[in-house]
């Protein structure tokens, strides 16, 4: 049996955006454990694309990701007041970030029924391996307990779809 079920799997992400699982890194390979990150190539990424064109922003970017405890200066402050943009001014189709997830659910549930015609619900499921039997076993507790998962996820040709969890191996 292979890894992913022989679908090819690409990573992509910032370390710095989410502190490592139980105090470890992300990507450090152990020997006796089923260690899928040796089967992947790293790539770390030096250029910046997104902000090519506006190198004060990218700086300032890269401060607020490494910094632990500085206040912003009043010019970082008035620069990111800048970049604010209302809701309704964004296109729907744009990229969206909110503070919780009810938020998050509301915007997508709007924008994939406002974008698109034919919205297929698809509902999950979610399986854990029983230690002893070996067995596949559907977990009913899909919503709630410190899981990402939604229960039911819309989806439409052409929508986009993106998943967010952390992935213990």
């Amino acid at each position: 049996m292979e890894p992913f079920g022989g679908m090819s799997v690409l990573a992509v992400g910032d370390f710095y955006q989410l502190p490592p699982i139980k105090a470890k890194q992300l990507c450090v390979c152990e020997g006796e454990v089923l260690d899928l990150w040796k089967d992947f190539h790293m790539v770390n990424l030096t250029e910046i694309m997104r902000q090519k064109d506006d190198h004060t922003f990218a700086k300032l970017l890269n401060r607020i990701r490494t910094k632990k405890t500085d206040p912003l200066s009043v010019d970082d402050m008035a620069l990111l007041t800048q970049a604010v943009a209302e809701i309704k001014d964004c296109p729907l189709h744009a990229l969206h970030i909110f503070a919780t997830n009810k938020e998050v659910d509301a915007h997508n549930a709007l924008t994939v029924t406002a974008l698109h015609l034919h919205v297929v619900n698809i509902p999950a499921e979610d399986y854990r391996k029983d230690p002893r039997t070996g067995g596949m076993g559907i977990l009913t507790d899909l919503k709630g307990n410190n899981r990402d998962l939604l229960d039911n996820i819309q989806a439409a040709q052409g929508a986009r779809v993106m998943v967010t969890r952390k992935v213990l191996f």
